[in-house]
C-alpha cells in the first residue's frame, strides 16, 4: 500500500489550476497602474465594431491603439480628480439607477421565463386531465362542495383507480370526460390563469399524474399520455365539400371531394382557381381556400394531422374527412420557430405581470433569501398584526409606535417593524388591495411583496459584482463621462474659444482654406409642363435679369419661382451646366408635381482664399484635430503604457 502525500498534491493541484485559472482572463495592457484585461478589450472592441469585427491583426492593433488613446485620457482625467465631483458623481448615480431598475428583473425574471418558454416550445404534450369547476372568488359553500368532489378523486386516483374511468365519473370537463380527458396535444406558453397546467405538463413523466392543480377553472389532475416534437406552424389553403347540402347525400359529398382530387392530380397548379370556383367555404373561397397559418389545438384533429403530414410547401393532400363535410388541404409555408431573441422582443411586454411573472419571481427572490442568508423573526409580524385595527385600511391610517425589533435581514442588513411599518403607511394602494380580504391577508400580502422588493434591492446593491455585461455598461458610463469633460477642456473648449491660438493656426495653414472658382446660380422652378411655355421662359431667362423674368411671367399669378446661391463649381448645383455667365441648364420636368425647374449662372468668380470668418467651422474642426494629436503625444509620453505582445498575439487571427 503507497501513502499518499496529500500535501504535495494540493500544493501541485494549486500550481496547476492556479495557473490556468490566472490565465482565464489576462491582461492586454496597463496604463499607469491601471490594467486592461482581454474580457474588456474584446467586449469593447466586438460591442464597436459588430459584424466587422473580424479579430484581423490590421484590425486588432488599430482598434488597441484607440483604446489606448481612450485609457490614457481617462487617466489623466482621474489625476485631475474630475472622477471626485460632485456633478459625476451625481450623473453616474442616477444612470446606475436607471439601468439598475429593471436589470434584475430582466436578467433573472423575464431572462429565465424566455428560455423556459423556448425550450418547452420544442415539444407539444398530449394531456388527460380530470377538471372540478371553482372559480377564483368562490364562495364558502362553492369551495367546501368543489373540495369534498376533490377529496373523491383523489382517494380514487390513490386506491389506483383508472384515470380515464375517474374522469368520466367526476370531471366536469364533459367534453373530454367522455374520452377519458383527453384534451389532445397542447404547447407553451399557456395564458395566464393556467401557467400552472403547463408547469404539470412539462414536469411530469409520461403515463405519470400531477395534482391537484389550481386554474382559473378550478382544480385538475393531469396525465400526461406523450410528448413529441413540437410541430410548429403552417400556412395552408384548403377546398371544402360539406355533408349537409340538401341537393345531395353525403356519399355524393365524398365522391365530388374525390373527384376534385383527381383533378387536381392531373392539373396540380390548378388549386387557387379550383379552390375560388368549387369550395364551399363562404370565408376562404375568394381567397384561394387561404386559411393563414394555424397551430396545434386550433382546428379539428383529422384536419390538423392531415395538414402537418404533409412535407413540403406545395403538397396536397388526400381528402380528409371532419364534422363539417371532407377537405383537400395544401401547404403553403412552414414557420420557422422563432429565435430566443425573436421570442423575447414578443413576449418581454406581456410578462411584466401575470402569473408567469409572479411565480418566477417568487422563485428568484427565494434564491436571493439562501444566497444572502435571509432570516426573518415573524412572530415580530404577529404582534404588528395584532397591534392592527379596521382603520389600517383608511388613508389617514396612523402607524403606531413599534419597538426598533429586526424583522428580517438579508446578508447583515437589518430592517426593522419600524421600516416595514413605513412602507406600509406609505403603499396606501397595497392596503386597499387587502380590505377585502382582511387584515390577516392584507399584512401578510404587503410582507411578502416587502421582502420581494428588499430582495431585489439587495441584488442590485451586488450588480457590479453578479454581471459583467452590468460592470461592462457601467464602467462605460463612467469613463464616456470622464472622457466627455477632458475632452471639452483640452480639445473643444481650447478650439473654440481661444481667438488667438485659432488665428495662429489659420494664418499658418492659410493654403487649406481656398475657394474653389464659384458662380452665383439661380435655380428657377416654373408651375407648368407646357414645353412651348417652358422654351419661352428659358429663353428670356437667358438675357434677363432674375427681377426681369419675375416681373414679366407673375404678373396675373406667380408662374415662375427663383432662389440664388453663391456655389463652387463641386457643387451638385453646378453639374449639368456650363461655368459661365448666362448658362442655363436642360429643364427637369415632373409630371406628377406639374413643375419644371433649370438654373442659370448669373456671375462666376475665381478662386480665391477664405477668410478665417468664411472658413471658420472648418478651421475650427481642423485645429481640433491638432489639439488632440498633440494632446495624446504629451499623454503617451506622460504615462506608463505596457503592451503584453504575447496575449495581444493570442487573441489575433493572421
Amino acid at each position: 500500500m503507497i501513502k499518499i502525500n496529500t500535501s504535495f498534491l494540493v500544493a501541485l493541484a494549486f500550481m496547476i489550476f492556479g495557473s490556468v485559472i490566472g490565465q482565464e482572463n489576462p491582461i492586454l495592457f496597463s496604463v499607469k497602474d491601471n490594467d486592461v484585461t482581454v474580457s474588456e478589450f474584446k467586449y469593447i472592441y466586438e460591442k464597436n465594431n459588430r459584424d466587422e469585427a473580424d479579430y484581423s491583426k490590421e484590425s486588432i492593433e488599430e482598434y488597441l491603439d484607440l483604446y489606448i488613446n481612450f485609457k490614457l485620457k481617462v487617466e489623466r482625467a482621474k489625476e485631475m480628480g474630475m472622477h471626485t465631483k460632485e456633478s459625476y458623481q451625481k450623473e453616474l448615480d442616477g444612470y446606475r439607477k436607471q439601468l439598475a431598475d429593471s436589470y434584475v428583473i430582466d436578467r433573472e425574471v423575464i431572462d429565465e421565463i424566455v428560455d423556459e418558454i423556448y425550450e418547452r416550445k420544442k415539444y407539444d404534450i398530449q394531456v388527460k386531465h380530470i377538471l372540478i369547476n371553482l372559480k377564483r372568488k368562490a364562495n364558502e359553500g362553492e369551495e367546501r362542495y368543489a373540495k369534498m368532489r376533490l377529496s373523491k378523486v383523489t382517494k380514487a386516483l390513490n386506491e389506483g383507480q383508472d384515470f380515464d374511468e375517474v374522469a368520466k365519473t367526476y370531471s366536469d370537463d364533459k367534453g373530454s370526460a367522455q374520452y377519458g380527458g383527453d384534451i389532445g396535444y397542447m404547447t407553451a406558453a399557456l395564458p395566464n390563469g393556467y401557467v400552472e397546467l403547463e408547469h404539470a405538463m412539462y414536469t411530469t413523466e409520461v403515463g405519470e399524474i400531477s395534482g391537484p392543480i389550481r386554474t382559473d377553472l378550478g382544480y385538475h389532475y393531469v396525465q400526461v399520455v406523450s410528448k413529441r416534437p413540437a410541430r410548429g406552424k403552417i400556412e395552408a389553403q384548403h377546398i371544402l365539400v360539406k355533408k349537409k347540402n340538401p341537393k345531395r347525400t353525403p356519399e355524393q359529398a365524398k365522391s365530388k371531394i374525390y373527384d376534385i382530387h383527381a383533378k387536381l392530380v392531373k392539373n396540380p397548379n390548378h388549386f387557387d382557381m379550383m379552390a375560388k370556383t368549387l369550395s364551399e367555404d363562404k370565408k376562404t373561397k375568394d381567397k384561394n381556400g387561404e386559411l393563414g397559418f394555424f397551430g396545434i389545438g386550433e382546428l379539428e384533429t383529422s384536419f390538423e394531422d392531415a395538414a402537418f403530414e404533409l412535407k413540403n410547401d406545395g403538397d396536397v393532400s388526400l381528402p380528409v374527412e371532419t364534422a363539417i363535410g371532407w377537405h383537400i388541404i395544401k401547404r403553403k409555408s412552414k414557420k420557422t420557430p422563432d429565435t430566443k431573441e425573436q421570442l423575447k422582443a414578443m413576449v418581454k411586454g406581456q410578462l411584466n405581470t401575470g402569473e408567469r411573472f409572479d411565480l418566477q419571481k417568487i422563485k428568484v427572490v427565494d434564491n436571493i433569501k439562501t444566497e444572502a442568508n435571509f432570516k426573518e423573526n415573524r412572530a415580530f409580524l404577529s404582534s404588528f398584526r395584532d397591534s392592527l385595527d379596521f382603520s389600517f385600511f383608511e388613508f389617514n391610517w396612523v402607524i403606531p409606535d413599534y419597538p426598533d425589533l429586526v424583522l428580517f435581514n438579508y446578508a447583515k442588513e437589518n430592517f426593522t417593524l419600524s421600516d416595514f411599518a413605513q412602507y406600509v403607511k406609505q403603499n396606501n394602494k397595497g392596503r386597499q388591495r387587502g380590505k377585502s380580504q382582511g387584515l390577516d391577508w392584507a399584512v401578510e400580502d404587503l410582507y411578502n411583496r416587502y421582502v420581494q422588493n428588499q430582495a431585489i434591492a439587495y441584488v442590485e446593491s451586488q450588480l457590479e459584482s453578479r454581471y459583467v455585461e452590468f460592470k461592462n455598461l457601467l464602467r462605460e458610463y463612467e469613463e464616456g463621462i470622464l472622457l466627455f469633460e477632458i475632452t471639452k477642456n483640452e480639445v473643444w473648449d481650447k478650439a473654440s474659444r481661444d481667438t488667438s491660438a485659432l488665428t495662429k493656426y489659420y494664418n499658418k495653414n492659410k493654403k487649406k482654406y481656398i475657394w474653389e472658382p464659384r458662380a452665383d446660380i439661380t435655380k428657377f422652378t416654373l408651375r407648368t409642363v407646357n414645353e412651348s411655355l417652358i422654351n419661352s421662359i428659358m429663353v428670356y431667362a437667358a438675357t434677363h435679369s432674375t427681377e426681369e423674368v419675375l416681373a414679366k411671367y407673375n404678373s396675373s399669378k406667380e408662374m415662375v419661382m427663383a432662389e440664388t446661391n453663391k456655389v463652387e463649381i463641386s457643387s451638385d448645383l453646378s453639374k449639368g451646366i456650363l461655368f459661365k455667365p448666362s448658362s442655363t441648364s436642360k429643364p427637369k420636368i415632373n409630371q406628377r408635381l406639374k413643375l419644371t425647374t433649370f438654373r442659370k449662372v448669373e456671375k462666376t468668380y475665381p478662386a480665391g482664399q477664405k477668410t478665417l470668418r468664411e472658413s471658420r467651422g472648418y478651421v475650427i474642426s481642423d485645429y481640433q484635430d491638432q489639439l488632440e494629436k498633440d494632446w495624446i503625444e504629451q499623454l503617451r509620453s506622460s504615462f506608463d503604457v505596457k503592451v503584453n505582445k504575447k496575449v495581444l498575439k493570442s487573441i489575433t487571427i493572421k
